[in-house]
This record gives C-alpha cells, structure tokens and sequence, in this order.
C-alpha cells in the first residue's frame, strides 16, 4: 500500500510515550529500590496489524 492510496482512516499521526524509572542502591550495594511508570504523559496510541 502506498502512502497516496491511504485515507484518513488508514493513517496514524506519530506520537511520543514517555517511560521513566528512578532507583536508589546504597553504597554497600546489597539491595536496590526502584519505581517505574511506562506512559507517563498517558498518551493514546493504536495497535495495527497488515496483512
């Protein structure tokens, strides 16, 4: 499929997802405690598949 041939429907605009992760290790590096968060911006995205 060509990009000329695609309608509106058939088209995405791009988009960025923000994903982060913060962690503290102590000097003695026994342990870590981490948090994470995927999506911060909680931005909407599609899931497409072509055949």
């Amino acid at each position: 499929m060509s990009p000329s041939s695609m309608t509106a429907i058939e088209t995405v605009d791009s988009y960025g997802v923000l994903n982060g992760r913060v962690a503290w290790r102590p000097a003695n590096g026994l342990f870590e405690i981490a948090i994470y968060g995927q999506n911060l911006t909680d931005e909407l995205s599609y899931a497409n598949a072509y055949q």
